[in-house]
């Protein structure tokens, strides 16, 4: 078998380890999932330990597969885990992730504060219970007495890396994506810190996104069969990744990946920060940002739609607009454009000629509005998209995708396959290397804008746009029942 880097990709869902050669040929991948707890409404975590099990037989199955040890191993994570240990590096809790809303009320209030609109400033994070910042004020009040039980606070990927090699260190991407992390002079940010109530001795050390670990523990040697003087590459965070890895490197390229949920990044030399705090701002390596938005709704709204109607033919043959039937696509609550927990979806303008097929198109175009009305924002701040490159389960739809084209008026292309996040992790392991690559951008399919489409999108884009802050208060009113 060829040299290769493995990628060791941590989701929401599943951890995938991906061999990749220095031409970015995908050699081998495995796979391993393990389920989200939800043990009270609001609350999403998951059990460290069930995801280091799948980490280590994913890569156990890629490595023994492959006959040879990989030249290095790099690593992607999913963003905003939070998990507490105590002095003993015991578990106090599992890792709670993204998806979880139990800390709405701590965003909400700081959000209205003057110091919230300093840290968003100062982090690039927005105020969100996604955020580490948001769920340790909560711990701060509501589970005191773990609180002060505990002596750090990691991600898992921190938590990966400390079994790997007895160190608390944290990549510079993770970091910036947990609104404790000082963007501008890549340092944990005081403020920030104080709010929480918490010291920087319990957060690991910041390193750059190539920083190289070295002396694995014996024991992880073993259990892998790789030499433990195998090079780990700290990595980065997903979002981040799935930019370098699809060849997105400068302003007027967009990723849009769809999958479970959705998200749109752009890559900067520079942050990005809005007034009304509605983009991230993420480090990707030492010259980067990642700028954007993540949304909550993607794919998922289309597995409820057929868990709940079934298979629904072609809504290829509903015209644009489905019938004047609009979607807001708020089924999960939302991070970004609205950034509230307590939105929740809606048909608008559904009447009794309309059928599955029209609600099916309207859900397809809600999701699309919702990342388009994203991309205002981007634009707002002179970060016009001129070309898309698109991933994830949704874009395997063709019909998704042109209504993606049309509503955005460029060309979309589809990356070449689906593991982008683990070729940018691979990517960051040969730049550590000094090893030379040239992979570029790998795209198959693209689709072209129907400028007459585009135009009627606008129209109906002008009245969607508004209707979500015409039902705010209705949504909270409901939660509030």
């Amino acid at each position: 078998m060829k040299e290769y880097v493995l990628a060791i990709d941590i989701g929401t869902t599943s951890t995938k380890a991906v061999a990749f050669s220095k031409t970015g040929e995908l050699l081998q991948e495995a796979r391993e999932g393990y389920p989200i707890l939800r043990p009270q409404p609001n609350y999403q975590e998951q059990n460290p330990a069930g995801i280091y099990e799948a980490l280590m037989k994913a890569a156990k199955t890629v490595i023994e597969v492959s006959e040879k040890a990989p030249l290095a191993i790099s690593f992607s994570s999913a963003m905003h885990s939070l998990i507490l240990l105590d002095e003993d590096d015991k578990l106090l809790t599992n890792s709670i992730i993204w998806a979880d809303g139990r800390s709405q009320k701590y965003a909400n209030e700081l959000n209205a504060k003057a110091i919230g609109k300093d840290i968003y400033k100062q982090t690039g994070t927005p105020i969100h219970p996604m955020s580490p910042l948001c769920k340790i004020a909560w711990f701060r009040d509501q589970e005191a007495s773990t609180f002060e039980q505990t002596a750090r606070f990691i991600s898992i990927k921190e938590y990966v890396l400390q079994a790997w090699f007895d160190r608390f260190v944290v990549d510079e991407s993770i970091a910036s994506a947990t609104g404790l992390f000082d963007i501008h002079h890549r340092t944990w940010y005081k403020p920030a810190l104080d709010y929480c109530g918490i010291k920087e001795s319990q957060l690991s050390e910041s390193v750059p996104t190539t920083y190289i670990l070295k002396n694995l523990k014996e024991e992880i040697s073993e259990q892998l069969q790789i030499p433990n003087n195998t090079p780990v590459v700290i990595g980065a965070s997903d979002g981040c990744l799935a930019n370098l890895g699809a060849g997105v490197r400068s302003m007027g390229k967009a990723v849009i990946s769809i999958g479970t949920s959705a998200a749109i990044r752009m890559t900067n030399d520079a942050p990005i920060l809005d007034v009304d705090a509605q983009l991230f701002n993420y480090i990707l390596d030492e010259d980067h940002y990642v700028i954007g938005g993540p949304s909550n709704n993607g794919g998922v709204i289309y597995e409820w739609f057929q868990a709940t109607f079934g298979e629904v033919a072609d809504a290829s043959k509903i015209g644009v607009g489905a019938d004047r039937l609009l979607f807001l696509p708020y089924l999960m609550g939302e991070r970004a454009p609205i950034w509230n927990t307590d939105a929740r979806a809606a048909f608008i303008g559904l009447r009794k000629s309309h059928t599955k097929v029209h609600l099916l198109r309207a859900v397809l175009e809600g999701i699309v509005m919702n990342l388009y009305q994203i991309a205002q924002a981007l634009e707002q701040q002179e970060a016009k998209i001129e070309a898309i490159y698109a991933n994830g389960g949704f874009t395997q739809n063709d019909l998704a995708v042109q209504i993606l084209a049309d509503v955005f008026n460029v060309k979309v292309h589809l990356q070449a396959h689906e593991e982008g996040t683990a070729l940018g992790a691979a990517l960051l392991a040969f730049r550590a290397l000094s090893i030379a690559q040239d992979i570029g951008t790998q795209t198959n399919e693209s689709f072209t804008p129907d400028p007459a489409a585009h135009q009627t999108y606008q129209a109906y884009f002008e009245i969607w746009k508004g209707l979500y802050s015409r039902l705010e208060e209705s949504f909270v009113a409901l939660q509030k029942l």
